[in-house]
């Protein structure tokens, strides 16, 4: 059986931000314009004046919600937040939450069941497994943006592959020795990435024999992390596998509107965050409607970056077909907003000790 442990020491590795793959545009001056015709009596001059205030009091009220659902893949910068807004959003979404179960139904005909709604009540059970190696500062930053975001229950097993940064093996020590919380500890003991990768398939499918109640699992990196997400993030994705019968993996679209100009690594003959990462936000969307209200969702593929599938699934990369979520359900890539010049301790560390090609960024 796998301890449960608590974590600690948690920090902020990125700046809060808008949660989709790209912020939404501002709506300018000249966005819309109505011209108001201003009649010479009192009467009509008091009317007009009402007519206009209702007016931009509703162009306000629209920007807001359009600002916080809607992405685009135009510029921004990271917008610092503070941690309490994060929890306003959870605590305000845990008092509209009055329903025991949630309602689901997907437009997209090619992989899911369009004329059936599908229920997901609010205790269903995931568990996330983390597989990291020494990179501590990413690691905290995720695991405290799940901590401040997610409302249903969940439980996170670290797969520890071969750690030997010294704070990371203290840190993971720390969390061993603890009790009363939902982290727990399991040492990977391949060398290498590919060969760990099959073995964290062995644990999981141990893993799930012993727990049957779990519906649902994640496998991910310890750089992804959940800003200004939205609470139900886990309830949504397994709405979305339970809506969709064809679709093998969901999880979150990666935000790159705002990756700092500092961050200068590149891929694939030189390409940047941004060039390679287009391509997952230039396919038309399908919409999820889920609790009455509709979201967008694009069928492409998912690596190690947050991925959910059925209890029944083994884990493999790179398995399709797969659904990525757009805002409010999407989340941020930690290792994006580094100082390439300037890297943290532990990422010189782990660079100097990566076995193989583990992954681009």
């Amino acid at each position: 059986m796998i301890r449960t442990v608590r974590a600690g020491n948690r920090i902020n590795q990125v700046p809060k931000s808008s949660p989709g793959g790209d912020a939404a545009k501002p709506l300018n001056k000249g966005d819309a314009t109505h011209e108001i015709i201003t009649m010479p009596s009192r009467r009509h001059k008091f009317l007009n004046f009402y007519i206009l205030a209702v007016f931009v009091s509703g162009v306000s009220i629209g920007f807001t919600l359009f600002h916080s659902t809607i992405t685009t893949m135009g510029g921004g910068g990271v917008q610092n937040k503070e941690k309490s807004s994060a929890n306003a959003t959870k605590v305000d979404f845990d008092n509209k939450k009055s329903s025991s179960t949630n309602s689901m139904k997907v437009d997209f005909e090619r992989f899911c069941s369009i004329n059936m709604t599908h229920s997901v009540p609010n205790n269903t059970f995931v568990t996330i497994f983390v597989m990291v190696r020494d990179r501590l500062s990413c690691l905290q930053a995720s695991l405290e943006s799940y901590h401040d975001t997610i409302s249903s229950p969940y439980e996170i097993v670290i797969l520890d592959h071969n750690s030997t940064y010294p704070p990371t093996v203290q840190y993971l020590h720390e969390l061993q020795t603890k009790q009363n919380n939902n982290i727990s500890i399991v040492a990977l003991t391949q060398k290498t990435w590919k060969l760990a990768l099959i073995q964290a398939d062995d644990i999981i499918r141990n893993y799930l024999n012993e727990n049957p109640h779990v519906g649902y699992y994640v496998f991910t990196d310890p750089d992804i992390a959940f800003l200004r997400t939205s609470p139900d993030v886990l309830l949504f994705y397994a709405g979305l596998l339970r809506s969709c019968p064809s679709i093998r993996t969901v999880g979150p679209g990666l935000q790159i509107s705002d990756i700092p100009p500092h961050f200068t690594k590149t891929v694939n003959g030189g390409k940047s965050v941004y060039e390679q990462h287009s391509q997952f936000w230039n396919s038309v969307p399908n919409m999820a409607t889920w609790n009455g209200l509709g979201y967008h969702v694009v069928n492409k593929l998912i690596d190690t970056t947050f991925q959910m599938r059925r209890r029944g699934d083994g884990f493999v990369r790179l398995q399709g077909p797969s659904l990525r979520a757009y805002a409010p359900y999407a989340a941020v890539h930690v290792d994006w907003y580094d100082d390439s010049e300037n890297l943290t301790e532990d990422k010189v560390y782990y660079k100097k000790r990566q076995s193989g090609k583990v992954n681009h960024w």
